[in-house]
């Protein structure tokens, strides 16, 4: 029972482990995902914050630019008319361009022809026919007076320039300068979005990503700029929302994104599985230790616990019961140690008490009752000897002894008329009230058969089937018969299944009779007996005997055996003594051997003198 109740506690005890574990995982879990989305989430919008004030700070650039380059080019176009003859002086003119801080000077005339520039190369240049000087076509032919265009790249100067143009002070047609606004440019970079991602990080290897149009324009990693976000692992129909989170894998890394969408760009931040849950697995090592420690501790505790309060008690109140069911009854149950103990002691004492009672009052009738069926078993056999004192063509004599139990041995003889005498031994399997009941048919119907004057085969072919036939109880019985034609001394014999009479002939020799015969009675029906017949002179004696002779243990297990038997009857004083000593000494002889050992079953004998 403990190790049973232990195997079950340490199931308890793991599986409350177990789940005490899983569910702390998973709560820290949780707990660490929202806290990386949080973050990131904070991050993000630090980000978009970044991002709007870039676009802001851009636009203040490129108008603050702007604004510059417009004053440049109407200081040009008022130097020229003040002074119109630096249209002629190409290295005043050059000078002056480098004191605006112009790349190119474009000074045309009303048709748009340029007549001085820098450099000079740019001379005589149709400025209508220029797809770089298109922005400036209002200008060109008069409909506007002054145009500013954001900066953007000149093919002819490789870089990123900010170009103005006015109409002439002096005369009809146009002032242009490209302006290498490098302030512009180092603001332009600075606020630029490209450089944005670098200046933010999530964590220690989180990242920021922006897109555009699925395109990575920034990020820390420059492998992944200008590729599409499918190719770096993250599929366009995560992103179905204006913000969302979720798993995929960057670089075959686990990884955890939060994504944010911002006017035309699409700002995602990545952080590693392995840096979210890194406190969570440190503390879940940590938590399996204590966890260990604790539900360990428990285990011992409850345990132990248990074992003194319930167990030990349990198991001494079932040491005493199996001393009971074992049959002790005087064995009291004592454990104190709880008052649920005490009652349920009290409880099993007064109910062995009753027992006691009860199995007493019991024994005394059920004795009484055996004694009573005892004494009918054996006033059912002829018990008066001599029976027939005025015959003195044979004598008889007959014992029983019985065991404890009332058994189902039996014997009988009586005249079936003048000159025939039976003699019958039997042995009904069972003991007690059923198999003496048994007995007593078996008795009667084999007398009632005998007297009708058929012959021995016939009567114990009959009596199976009689048997047989309202054998209820599945019960069967060995038995031997004989019938003896006194004035001839013939004797006419049958067995069913009995142990084999001895022959004592009057000059010593002793042989065993064994006789026709077949299966027990009431066994199997439709069974036909066979007999046999012998021949009986003066002074000889046929013996019967149950089984209970030899069959009779010693304190070695050893059985007193026919051989046994056979050596008892071939003594002198047997052979010589009369009928009663004879039996007596053979009963002497198995008390003998059986020494302490108690009898065990019944020991019937009969003996037949035959005197013709």
């Amino acid at each position: 029972m403990r190790k049973i109740f232990q195997k079950w506690l340490f199931i308890f005890v793991a599986v409350a482990f177990t789940l005490t574990f899983c569910l702390s995982f998973y709560l820290q879990t949780q707990q660490a995902e929202e806290n990386a989305e949080k973050q990131m989430r904070l991050k993000l919008y630090d980000v978009v914050a970044q991002v709007n004030l870039n676009e802001n700070n851009q636009g203040r650039i490129v108008q603050a630019s702007g604004s510059e380059t417009l004053v440049r080019v109407r200081s040009l176009a008022m130097m020229i008319k003040l002074d119109p003859t630096i249209l002629k002086d190409r290295k005043r003119l050059q000078a002056t361009s480098n004191i605006l801080e112009a790349e190119q000077v474009r000074i045309s005339d009303a048709k748009g022809i340029v007549e001085a520039a820098v450099p000079e190369t740019l001379v005589g240049q149709n400025m209508n026919a220029d797809p770089e000087m298109q922005p400036f076509k209002d200008v060109i032919d008069g409909s506007r007076t002054e145009h500013v265009e954001p900066p953007k790249n000149i093919s002819s100067l490789g870089e990123q320039v900010q170009c103005a143009c006015v109409a002439r002070m002096d005369s009809k047609g146009t002032v242009q300068i490209a302006y290498k606004a490098r302030r512009l440019t180092e603001g332009l970079e600075i606020a630029d979005i490209k450089n944005l991602a670098v200046g933010f990080r999530i964590g220690n290897n989180g990242r920021i990503i922006v897109t555009e149009k699925n395109i990575v324009v920034s990020s820390d990693d420059k492998l992944m700029l200008g590729k599409n976000l499918g190719s770096i692992g993250i599929s366009l129909t995560e992103l179905n929302g204006n913000q969302g989170a979720f798993w995929t894998k960057i670089a075959n890394i686990k990884t955890y994104c939060v994504y944010e969408k911002f006017e035309r760009f699409v700002i995602i931040g990545t952080l590693p599985a392995s840096e979210i849950f890194e406190n969570r697995d440190r503390n879940a090592t940590t938590l399996v230790l204590l966890n260990f420690l604790l539900f360990g501790a428990v285990f011992i505790l409850v345990t132990e616990m248990i074992k003194r309060i319930v167990i030990d008690g349990i198991e001494s109140v079932n040491t005493s019961l199996k001393r009971i069911t074992d049959g002790n009854l005087e064995e009291k149950v004592e454990v104190l140690t709880n008052q649920e103990f005490v009652a349920l002691s009290e409880g099993i004492n007064q109910t062995v008490q009753s027992l006691r009672k009860v199995i007493s009052e019991a024994a005394t009738r059920i004795d009484n009752e055996l004694e009573f069926a005892r004494a009918i078993q054996l006033s059912a056999m002829p018990n008066i000897f001599p029976p027939y004192p005025t015959r003195n063509e044979f004598d008889i004599y007959a014992s029983m002894f019985t065991a404890k139990n009332v058994g189902g041995d039996f014997y009988d003889f009586f005249l079936v008329d003048d000159n025939h005498l039976a003699i019958v031994i039997a042995d009904v399997s069972g003991k007690g009230i059923p198999a003496s009941l048994f007995m007593m048919t078996s008795k009667t119907v084999i007398k009632n058969f005998a007297e009708s004057g058929i012959s021995p085969g016939e009567i114990f072919t009959r009596t199976n089937a009689y048997l047989c036939e309202n054998n209820d109880t599945c019960m069967f019985v060995t038995a031997f018969l004989g019938i003896l034609e006194i004035n001839t001394g013939r004797l006419t014999t049958v067995s069913a299944g009995h142990n084999p009479p001895l022959i004592m002939r009057a000059y010593g020799e002793i042989e065993w009779l064994r006789s026709e015969g077949g299966f027990v009675l009431a066994g199997i029906p439709d069974v036909v007996y066979g007999q046999s017949e012998w021949q009986l002179h003066s002074g000889d004696k046929i013996f019967l005997y149950t089984d209970g002779v030899t069959e009779a243990f010693n304190p070695d297990a050893a059985q007193f055996g026919e051989k046994r038997l056979k050596e008892c009857l071939s003594s002198t004083f047997a052979r010589n003594a009369n009928l009663y000593t004879l039996l007596s000494y053979v009963r002497g002889e198995v008390e003998l051997f059986a020494s302490s050992v108690e009898q065990s079953d019944d020991i019937t004998m009969l003996v037949l003198e035959y005197k013709l």
